[in-house]
């Protein structure tokens, strides 16, 4: 398993670049519930629910745990990275 520090913080990650999280093991690895991701990434990722739709299954790359602890532990939409 890989560590990414940032500013204090530790983000534990899978041991291979090509791993993927699934939506609970995303939301454990940034301290968040899952209710608490999904509404992290409707705010500042998706344009609108219907992008989701019904049965969207959401999967995590090591970068998109990154960026989801820099937007949940800053509190800043993701116009403000550009």
């Amino acid at each position: 398993m890989g560590v990414i520090k940032m500013h204090e913080t530790t983000i534990p990650l899978k041991s291979t670049a090509a791993a993927q999280y699934t939506e609970a093991e995303a939301a454990v690895t940034l301290g968040l519930s899952v209710e608490e991701l999904r509404v992290l990434i409707r705010e500042h990722i998706v344009k609108n629910d219907e992008e989701l739709g019904p049965n969207f299954v959401a999967t995590f790359s090591a970068s998109d745990i990154v960026l989801l602890r820099l937007l949940s532990k800053t509190g800043c939409g993701a116009a403000a990275l550009v």
